[in-house]
């Protein structure tokens, strides 16, 4: 049986198959995170959203899981309605982390600011009842990280604070 992310990973490949107002959808999610994280192509950023949405799919109660699916492009739906059923209370920020420099080749730091980027553009694609919805089922450290304000990938933080 194939698994959620191989699924996502070749239905990308075949758009052909998807509607074409569904692509737009995806396309334009992507160019979000894409603005949010600095990444430069939308599989990367196809990868980001991705490797984000799945865990916290895996993270939320099956009920919460299906109403945070039903606001993202319908090209993300299968793969994500096929991810474990939740709640994974093993699921923390540092594995989501860990899941972003695997998928991605980012180094440590590079992956801990990119979740809180693609939460930024998480915030822009969902509702905001949703994302409170959301949140109300998460640990304060993935409340914290999903509502922070955002670190510029590849930029320590130190930096931007100076700048700001």
């Amino acid at each position: 049986m194939m698994g959620p992310m191989a699924h996502l990973n070749s239905a990308a490949g075949e758009r052909r198959s998807t509607p074409p107002q569904a692509r737009q959808t995806l396309h334009d999610a992507l160019q979000r995170v894409e603005e949010h994280t600095g990444l430069t192509n939308e599989a990367e950023a196809l990868t980001a959203l991705q490797t984000v949405t799945e865990a916290l799919v895996q993270r939320l109660t099956v009920g919460e899981a299906t109403d945070l699916i039903s606001e993202l492009p319908s090209a993300l739906h299968a793969a994500l309605l096929e991810a474990p059923a939740g709640p994974n209370r093993q699921l923390t920020a540092d594995s989501i982390r860990h899941a972003l420099a695997q998928r991605l080749s980012l180094e440590p730091d590079q992956a801990a600011a990119m979740l809180p980027a693609v939460a930024g553009a998480l915030r822009e694609l969902v509702s905001p009842g949703e994302m409170q919805d959301m949140l109300a089922q998460l640990p304060r450290e993935l409340r914290e990280i999903l509502t922070a304000p955002e670190v510029k990938v590849g930029e320590p933080a130190e930096e931007q604070l100076r700048s700001s």
